[in-house]
């Protein structure tokens, strides 16, 4: 087995996995959507559109509060620059808004 390195945007990553599945013979058996999904799951920074896709926490929410100072931490290189969200980050935030039940 050959190991490859590429260097990517996230936006053409998702063709270069299409191509690696293909090779595989792979592609066939998973829809376009959950090809979205599994890019996503791998990615360690994420914009608010895809924690959206991944995690159902909707994109206009984080923004209301990132603006309270609220919600999960983010990264921001530069003040009105993108927004991205680690992977982590997400899980913390969702772990500490978990709410105990009898079940717990």
């Amino acid at each position: 087995m050959t190991t490859k390195v590429i260097v990517t945007t996230p936006e053409n990553l998702m063709d270069i996995i299409r191509e690696v599945l293909q090779e595989q013979g792979a592609a066939s058996s998973l829809s376009p959507e959950a090809h979205e999904l599994e890019v996503l799951k791998r990615k360690k920074l994420l914009t608010p559109k895809e924690v959206q896709k991944l995690y159902g926490l909707n994109a206009a929410t984080l923004a209301n509060k990132r603006g309270a100072g609220k919600g999960p931490a983010y990264i921001q290189e530069v003040e009105d620059g993108p927004v991205y969200y680690e992977q982590a980050a997400i899980q913390r935030y969702l772990d500490a808004c978990r709410k105990k039940t009898y079940e717990d």
